[in-house]
């Protein structure tokens, strides 16, 4: 049985891959939020505030989301596009 700490652990990696792969088929945001959130609560962890920072190791936020109803669309400092999406998450 794994710890609390490696069941996070392993919660990040599979919530960074259920963002890559909504990303990849292009899925709104919003639903690969959901499914993390989902992801978390069948694994007795704690939903965090924030989600996306929580999948992507902070690099990204719910903040820089523009619409949770489209795959790609954060606000950063550089445009982000299908393509370099998946070097942030």
């Amino acid at each position: 049985m794994l710890d609390q700490s490696a069941k996070i652990e392993a919660a990040k990696q599979t919530a960074r891959m259920i963002f890559y792969l909504g990303v990849e088929a292009e899925r709104p945001l919003r639903h690969s939020r959901k499914v993390t959130e989902m992801m978390l609560e069948e694994n007795g962890l704690p939903v965090p505030d924030d989600v996306l920072a929580f999948a992507s190791e902070g690099r990204l936020s719910d903040r820089n989301v523009r619409d949770w109803e489209k795959p790609h669309d954060l606000v950063l400092r550089r445009v982000v596009t299908t393509e370099n999406i998946f070097e942030l998450i």
